[in-house]
């Protein structure tokens, strides 16, 4: 992480978000612009958060740690979106959710000391905390039973779009290692995502080569993914 010390760009994002109407007070001198690249995690499970962030720019993976120890995909978050605002509604501010920068990422941070101090009583704020509340409590619901409704097909077909570019046909998953882990954070076994990943590749959606994917038909897969992690 880097605090990223650049006026300019932190007005720009205040000014495109509107960010000034999410506080009925002015308290820009409180906040600071970070970077995150990719693979850098902003919060973990379990550990205590210190700064409530408005999401800028980028894109982030949600997601959540079984009591099996394994990881499972909750979301992909684009701009803007509110990180710790669940929170900030506990007195240990104990984070619930792992998120991770899936390419570098811009985050207005704001510690909870002045969210306390300056925002407690804040109406306006509070009212946008609840309406990212029930937005999250929305997908939460919809997200318990994804694996339920969905086919891996879809799940992967879903995942390859969100973490790649549309300008980038690669993606670096494709380790043994990492396709266990995908295919814990999918909610599937290893052999039936191998599996999944041989039929898309037979048809000529993807390629799978040493050590990555290659998207062959990005409509393809766009198509079948819908919008179950958005």
């Amino acid at each position: 992480m880097k605090v990223i010390k650049d006026k300019q760009k932190m007005n720009q994002y205040i000014e495109e978000f509107k960010i000034q109407n999410i506080f009925s007070k002015d308290i820009t001198e409180f906040m600071d612009l970070v970077k995150y690249e990719k693979g850098e995690v902003i919060c973990m499970t379990n550990i205590e958060m210190e700064y409530f962030y408005l999401f800028v720019e980028g894109k982030v993976k949600i997601y959540t740690l079984l009591e099996n120890g394994k990881s499972l995909l909750l979301r992909f978050y684009e701009p803007l979106k509110f990180i710790g605002d669940l929170e900030y509604t506990y007195s240990n501010r104990i984070a619930k959710t792992n998120v991770e920068s899936m390419m570098d990422s811009y985050l207005i941070r704001i510690s909870y000391e002045n969210i306390d101090k300056y925002c407690f009583d804040d109406s306006i704020f509070l009212r946008n905390i609840c309406n990212s509340l029930a937005y999250k409590l929305d997908f939460l619901s919809n997200s318990s039973s994804i694996n339920l409704l969905y086919s891996v097909e879809k799940r992967l077909a879903a995942y390859l779009v969100s973490v790649t570019e549309e300008e980038s046909r690669f993606i670096q998953e494709m380790q043994t290692k990492k396709i266990t882990e995908l295919a814990d954070l999918l909610g599937t076994s290893y052999r039936h995502l191998n599996r999944v990943i041989k039929k898309l590749s037979e048809i000529g959606v993807i390629k799978r080569e040493d050590n990555f994917i290659k998207i062959i038909d990005r409509v393809y897969l766009e198509g079948l993914a819908g919008d179950i992690y958005k």
